[in-house]
């Protein structure tokens, strides 16, 4: 029987899937052209970095809002679909550390009564698809101002 390291390993366990990650590492460094390559190191060092600090989602939504809200991607904007992995890697934060909390404010308060005045002229909106991408384009201020003040702390 084999010995049992850490919790459901086995010894001969670990070896293998090192050896598998090598391999795969390995195979990557060599058949990938390397422009793609140089992409996907990147995009695994976000990842990790954003699983480790999950605060850091805001960062690059900051900071290339101006350039992200111009590529389209389907419907959605690369600046919606950065908001919906912050909001859920906040959800997945929160919920591993039991502390799901948002902090209302006078500012969020306000920009809830603002979408909220908004998705009621949507009933008398003569272009319906362009009165519900205002809707979900004012509805991701409050959401923001709701979900980073929780995320961030005083010393980041």
């Amino acid at each position: 029987m084999s010995e049992l390291v850490g919790p459901g390993c086995f010894a001969g366990e670990r070896p293998l899937r090192h050896v598998l990650s090598l391999l795969l590492l390995a195979s990557a460094i060599a058949l990938l052209p390397l422009p793609e390559l140089t992409g996907l190191i990147l995009a695994v060092g976000a990842v990790v970095l954003v699983l480790r600090w999950p605060w850091l989602i805001w960062l690059p939504l900051a900071a290339f809002v101006p350039l992200t809200s111009g590529l389209r991607l389907g419907v959605a904007s690369i600046t919606d679909l950065l908001l919906a992995a912050g909001v859920a890697l906040w959800f997945f934060d929160g919920a591993r550390r039991r502390t799901l909390a948002l902090r209302w404010s006078p500012v969020s308060s306000l920009a809830a009564l603002f979408v909220a005045a908004l998705y009621v002229s949507l009933f008398f909106a003569v272009d319906l698809g362009e009165g519900v991408s205002e809707v979900i384009k004012w509805l991701q201020l409050p959401v923001l101002l709701l979900v980073v003040p929780t995320m961030l702390t005083a010393e980041q």
